[in-house]
């Protein structure tokens, strides 16, 4: 998520204070000082020994004015081509005015000061986050990646737990963890999102990234009864909503869906069987990189074991995109959706009606779960951007489902 949008939700420059040093103090081994100065006019106040740090809140980076042409490569390869064909040429060439020269302090909004100066700064940059914040250095070849403050770090250990557990994954390697796993370090990846590749270039790295959770998902399936599966996340859900954490993201009417999910799946036969594994938990293309020869998924904060097709459902429907996935999700249910990797996906039970509409509800069920985990900080102002957007959504295909069983 980029800083512009995390300033909407939280006070995102007093959590770079508090979280950055924390992370400083660990890899670098001295105390720092972090200050946040919302404006260039702001930072005029800073102290002569602070080292000052631009901070462009749509390239989502926090970076020296003299800073590196290769430390700003993951920037770029982020940014710089527009998944929307019209603005690329616009985009392209604000990229490259913000990256370099005078021009990247004039569009640079927010400063950042750090006392005392960090050794090697030039080879280094930071970048905001959902739940965390990451600093890749260039010059030692690692990316750092800490909790913010007020976050839930749960999501971190759950990374790092299967990290341990699996050597197989196409995701970077893990050089180190903290102490209470709030961070980690991590080999420098460099690579190009899905959606920023041209058309003809993303089958292959979207092939890879999918057989590797298809082989997870194979290697971690186990059924369990849908109805008791169903009733353990609605326990779930209601169990998130009772979190005096969680921002208002209308609790009753998130209950509410919830339980209509859960009775879609009590239309069931009382003996049918659901295939649960361990998921990534946010496939979708600004996930996977592509990097020459090589393919990363990264970005496993939300893995946790669920319905073995989530990750699937997840790509396929979009469900991170907002607008239309309650269309999409009504064209899943006839089968209408013209892909195969549902009908192909292991464990997934695709082949009847009965059964998607099971599988769809048990898919909405578990992203209402995460999205009320998500929201769950006392420092945000409100909601998760599109978390509305989303719940209208959610509403409008479980209105469909609910009539589809009836």
């Amino acid at each position: 998520m980029r800083i512009s949008l995390l300033l909407e939700r939280e006070p995102f420059g007093e959590i770079v204070e508090q979280t950055l040093p924390d992370l400083l103090l660990a890899v670098a081994g001295k105390a720092h000082v972090v200050h946040w100065y919302p404006s260039a006019t702001a930072s005029r106040r800073r102290t002569r020994d602070e080292q000052l740090w631009l901070c462009n809140v749509y390239l989502n980076a926090i970076f020296r004015p003299t800073v590196g042409r290769a430390a700003l490569e993951p920037v770029r390869r982020e940014y710089a081509r527009s998944t929307v064909w019209w603005r690329r040429p616009l985009q392209r060439a604000y990229v490259a005015a913000a990256t370099r020269g005078p021009s990247a302090a004039w569009l640079a909004g927010p400063r950042v000061g750090i006392t005392p100066p960090l050794a090697h700064a030039d080879d280094v940059v930071i970048l905001g986050g959902n739940h965390r914040l990451r600093v890749l250095d260039r010059h030692l070849g690692v990316s750092h990646v800490i909790v913010k403050a007020g976050r839930d770090p749960s999501f971190m250990r759950a990374e790092l737990e299967l990290r341990r557990r699996t050597n197989d994954l196409p995701v970077p390697r893990v050089v180190r963890a903290g102490a209470g796993e709030r961070w980690f370090t991590e080999e420098l990846v460099v690579g190009t999102p899905l959606n920023r590749l041209p058309l003809r270039s993303r089958h292959w790295p979207f092939e890879v990234a999918r057989a590797a959770l298809e082989c997870l998902v194979r290697r971690t399936l186990q059924d369990v009864v849908a109805h008791e599966y169903a009733k353990a996340r609605l326990s779930a859900v209601e169990q998130v909503l009772l979190n005096p954490r969680l921002h208002d993201v209308e609790s009753c009417a998130i209950r509410e869906v919830a339980r209509e999910l859960a009775s879609v799946v009590r239309h069931s036969p009382p003996d049918t069987r659901v295939a649960t594994a361990q998921t990534h938990g946010d496939f979708q293309p600004a996930n996977i990189l592509a990097g020459g020869d090589r393919v990363w998924l990264i970005d496993w904060e939300y893995t946790a074991r669920r319905q073995a097709g989530f990750d699937a459902l997840t790509y396929v429907l979009g469900s991170r995109l907002g607008d239309g996935f309650a269309a999409r999700v009504g064209l899943a249910l006839g089968d209408r959706l013209g892909v195969d990797v549902l009908q192909r996906w292991p464990g997934l039970c695709w082949d009847t009606p009965a059964g998607r509409r099971r599988t769809l509800a048990l898919f909405l069920l578990e992203e209402l779960e995460l999205r009320a985990r998500e929201n769950t900080s006392a420092l945000f102002r409100r909601p998760t951007p599109g978390t509305a957007t989303f719940l209208r959504n959610v509403e409008a295909a479980t209105r469909d489902l609910c009539a589809a069983a009836a």
